[in-house]
């Protein structure tokens, strides 16, 4: 009886290993990756958060920069308005008439003043006098001028005879050199020399 009841209890503690063996393998397959399948792919995993939807797709910029400082403003009195640079031009001459009326003008003032009349040459520009020839004196030697704005006018200049835009600074036997000045728009004069040849017309 003692022999029945061991190899019963033998058999009943078989029986349990054998079903948690079985248990044990029917789990290991059901994890095991199907044929093909990544082993190391993961099941995805289930968002979370707030629904995409619930989000607009429209920007709309703030109508307050958070980055402005109103303290990093200058003031007002310290902004210095900028001042455009005024454009400087040649100031062009005035004509031959009014020129010879301000050398008459110059010239009963000094009369007046008991001062030495303005030369004739005075009332032109340096560009409206030719060149005819040379002539020599005692102290010196001159230039024969003629004035292309009178025809019956003839000049006899050495160095130093002023002209209105100009002076006769050199002499020599084929030219003639004259310092030319020129004023612009913002008073200012430049001076600049050049050489001009006889004509001999």
């Amino acid at each position: 009886m003692l022999k029945f009841n061991i190899n019963r209890f033998a058999l009943t503690c078989l029986t349990i290993l054998l079903c948690v063996s079985l248990s044990y393998i029917s789990s290991s397959f059901a994890q095991a990756p199907a044929p093909g399948q990544n082993p190391a792919a993961q099941p995805e995993a289930k968002p979370t958060g707030p629904d995409v939807e619930l989000f607009s797709t429209t920007y709309s910029e703030p109508k307050v920069d958070p980055f402005f400082d109103e303290k990093l403003l200058p003031k007002k009195e310290d902004v210095k308005p900028i001042k455009e640079k005024a454009v400087v031009e040649v100031v062009p001459p005035p004509n031959f008439e009014d020129r010879d009326a301000l050398w008459k003008e110059k010239r009963e003032r000094n009369r007046n003043q008991g001062q030495p009349e303005p030369l004739s040459s005075e009332k032109y520009l340096v560009d409206e006098v030719k060149i005819l020839g040379i002539y020599k004196k005692p102290d010196g030697q001159g230039v024969f001028l003629k004035p292309t704005a009178t025809a019956s006018t003839m000049i006899f200049a050495t160095v130093g005879q002023e002209f209105w835009n100009g002076k006769i600074t050199r002499i020599e036997k084929d030219k003639v050199e004259f310092e030319i000045r020129t004023l612009f728009s913002d008073k200012t004069v430049k001076t600049k020399t050049e050489f001009r040849p006889f004509t001999r017309k």
